[in-house]
């Protein structure tokens, strides 16, 4: 078995103290500054309990370690070699609810909190930070404690069909505004249809921020009043 050799040395370490040294070097060999490798187990050879002093310790891990579930390390502790089974943890910062939250319920910043969580608790999605969260609405309810996902969050509408806009025509430095109606509900960046009140005209807009809906003429082939 092809092994990486970390040269480290801990020297008049008490027994107690090898899951905590396993556990510093795996983070240094995982360099990750966001992810936090914990070890949450550590079983040694029945034939060694208590007969360890933790002198010249180093440690070896297995070529191509991800640091994640039970796997083995090399442990050289003085003239001793042995092999120990390590069950090992990646951690990563991430926003988790702070209470029980329902779903289609609007998400505020005393609503969650962040913590280091089990990669393996965020399924398929990512780490999230507080600025990702609040503000979104939830499509389920989350547990208190539990990591936010990404597909449980969805935007807002901010416009909503029947609504009237305030309707923003740029072009080359130029902003015209004129009141419009939506002819759709939507969300932040999304593209609707809107009725310009005075003209009657019908256009599409992106949707900027509640009540307002932006036309880029400039970006247009044919320009014009909204």
């Amino acid at each position: 078995m092809t092994c990486c050799v970390l040269l480290l040395t801990l020297l008049a370490a008490p027994p107690a103290s090898i899951a905590g040294f396993i556990e510093r070097q795996a983070n240094q060999e995982l360099g990750d500054p966001v992810q936090v490798v914990k070890v949450r187990n550590v079983r040694l050879p029945a034939r060694l309990a208590g007969r360890l002093d933790g002198r010249n310790l180093s440690v070896e891990f297995v070529s191509g370690e991800d640091f994640s579930g039970r796997s083995s390390v090399r442990v050289i502790a003085g003239k001793r070699t042995f092999w120990a089974s390590v069950e090992f943890v990646r951690m990563v910062r991430s926003c988790v609810a702070a209470r029980n939250l329902r779903r289609g319920e609007r998400i505020g910043a005393a609503d969650v909190t962040m913590r280091l969580v089990a990669v393996g608790e965020l399924g398929k999605g990512h780490a999230l930070g507080t600025a990702d969260v609040v503000g979104m609405i939830l499509r389920r309810p989350v547990k208190q404690g539990q990591p936010l996902r990404p597909q449980w969050l969805e935007r807002p509408i901010v416009v909503r069909r029947g609504q009237n806009v305030l309707l923003q025509a740029r072009a080359s430095g130029a902003v015209v505004q004129v009141v419009a109606k939506a002819l759709a509900s939507g969300r932040v960046g999304d593209w609707i249809p809107v009725k310009n009140l005075a003209s009657g005209k019908r256009v599409a807009g992106r949707v900027e921020q509640d009540g307002l809906v932006v036309v880029d003429l400039s970006a247009q082939r044919h320009g014009g009043e909204p």
